[in-house]
């Protein structure tokens, strides 16, 4: 429910396995994404209503 701008995330990390990995790469590219989405959620969040 309104979470339909959560799917590209998703797509990535299905895409990516990388991501899930418990390597060191694996764990640094899920900080990045988590980063990303926390900046897109922060930019969101600033909007004017």
């Amino acid at each position: 429910v309104g979470a339909d701008w959560l799917r590209p995330f998703q797509v990535v990390g299905e895409m990516v396995p990388a991501l899930r990995g418990e390597d060191a790469f694996g764990q640094i590219a899920g900080a990045l994404l988590f980063f990303a989405l926390a900046v897109v959620l922060t930019r969101f969040a600033q909007r004017k209503v």
